[in-house]
């Protein structure tokens, strides 16, 4: 039933010109904002809405990572610039900046959370920043 709410809400966006998220102009990233985006709304159906967008990022074989970075981009607060990695010891033992390197560094079997530094010494951004709130 939950897929042919899916299929449904597909058809009635194609019928309004929505189309083309299998193409390669179509960026993951884009389709990882969009889901994100929904996550937040209350509006009936939404649930298939997001379970439309991870169907699409599923089909496209893309990297969990477009979400996890699409999450943060969201989040202001603690929208991350640089990543730690964690060491198959089980010990986080580097930085790297940048999504590609994020992403090498998690194709290599890494895993990676993002690095924030306002939580990482129990300050909010806008303590370190002087703005004390």
């Amino acid at each position: 039933m939950f897929a042919a709410a899916m299929k449904v809400k597909l058809a009635n966006a194609r019928a309004k010109g929505r189309q083309g998220w299998s193409e390669a102009s179509v960026r993951d990233e884009q389709l990882a904002e969009l889901l994100v985006g929904h996550l937040s709304k209350g509006n009936l159906g939404n649930f298939v809405d997001i379970a439309n967008f991870a169907m699409m990022l599923h089909q496209r074989g893309a990297s969990p990572t477009v979400l996890r970075l699409a999450f943060h981009k969201a989040d202001k607060q603690s929208d991350p610039v640089d990543w730690d990695v964690l060491s198959s010891c089980g010990s986080w033992c580097k930085i790297v900046s940048g999504h590609e390197s994020a992403l090498a560094a998690e194709q290599r079997g890494f895993k990676i959370e993002p690095y924030r530094h306002a939580q990482y010494f129990g300050k909010t951004t806008e303590w370190l920043m002087g703005k004390r709130v």
